[in-house]
């Protein structure tokens, strides 16, 4: 439980930096396509932008991910309630 606990967690960590690359770098993969105009790139920039910096706030607050905390404190919480469990039923 602990592994997959600690999966979970760096999978968010992961997300959230890429989205804090993809907002501070002014989405690239959209800049580096060779399908998109300038102009559309910046509309969908424009359209993008408000919704993940408000989505970014969200998950990070001061500086850490609360999203983060909770994985571990619903984690901890899910084996301390198994260990009572086996506790209780070895008993």
């Amino acid at each position: 439980m602990q592994q997959e606990g600690a999966s979970v967690v760096e999978l968010l960590q992961q997300r959230q930096a890429g989205l804090s690359a993809t907002l501070g770098q002014q989405f690239p993969e959209m800049r580096n396509t060779t399908w998109q105009s300038e102009s559309s790139v910046q509309a969908a920039a424009q359209t993008l932008t408000p919704q993940m910096t408000e989505n970014k706030k969200k998950v990070t607050v001061c500086g850490r991910s609360d999203v983060c905390e909770s994985t571990v404190f619903v984690t901890i919480a899910i084996e301390q309630t198994l260990g009572s469990l086996l506790a209780a039923c070895s008993a």
